[in-house]
C-alpha cells in the first residue's frame, strides 16, 4: 500500500524524476571516467613518462583557452608589427651607411699615412740595378720599387709624363 502511494505521489513528479535518474546516469558516467583516467603503472615500465594527448586535441583546448579577437583588433596589431618593421629595416639601413662611411674613412686614412709615411721617409734612387744582386736578402725586402710616374706624385704631388 504503501509502495503505491508513493508511486502515485511521484506520478505528479515524473519529468523531474526523469531528470534525476538522468543526471544520477551523467555523474555514475562522470565518476567512471575518472576511474578510468587515474594513472597507473605504465606498459613500458618507465614512469617518468605521460601518456601524450593528440596534438589536434590540445589545439583545441588551446584555442578554446584563448579569449576571441575582432577583426579590428588583428587589423590594428598587423598595423603596429608593419611600422614595427619598417622601424627595424630604417634602423638597420642607418647602421648599415655609418659602419660604410666608418670603412671608407678609415681606408682613406690608410692611404694618407702612406703616403706620408714615403714623403717623410729618407730614400735613394738605385740607378744601377746589377748592385741589388749584391745586396743581402733583408735590404732587397725593405726597397720599395715603384714606376718614375708614381714616384713624382707621391714627392711632388704632380704628375710627369715620361
Amino acid at each position: 500500500m504503501r509502495f503505491k502511494v508513493f508511486f502515485i505521489i511521484n506520478k505528479n513528479c515524473f519529468h523531474s524524476l526523469k531528470w534525476i535518474k538522468f543526471d544520477l546516469i551523467i555523474k555514475a558516467n562522470f565518476i567512471i571516467n575518472m576511474v578510468k583516467n587515474i594513472p597507473g603503472k605504465p606498459k613500458s615500465g618507465k614512469p617518468w613518462k605521460t601518456n601524450s594527448k593528440k596534438s589536434t586535441k590540445l589545439d583545441e583546448e588551446h584555442k578554446a583557452a584563448l579569449p576571441k579577437v575582432t577583426f579590428e583588433e588583428r587589423m590594428k596589431k598587423k598595423q603596429e608589427l608593419e611600422e614595427v618593421k619598417k622601424l627595424e629595416k630604417s634602423l638597420m639601413e642607418e647602421r648599415a651607411n655609418k659602419l660604410k662611411q666608418a670603412r671608407e674613412k678609415s681606408e682613406t686614412k690608410k692611404k694618407n699615412k702612406e703616403i706620408n709615411q714615403f714623403k717623410s721617409s729618407s730614400f735613394q734612387v738605385i740607378k744601377n740595378t746589377k748592385k741589388m744582386k749584391t745586396m743581402s736578402k733583408k735590404l732587397r725586402s725593405q726597397i720599395a720599387k715603384m714606376p718614375p710616374g708614381m714616384f713624382y706624385k707621391v714627392i711632388h704631388g704632380k704628375n710627369i709624363n715620361n
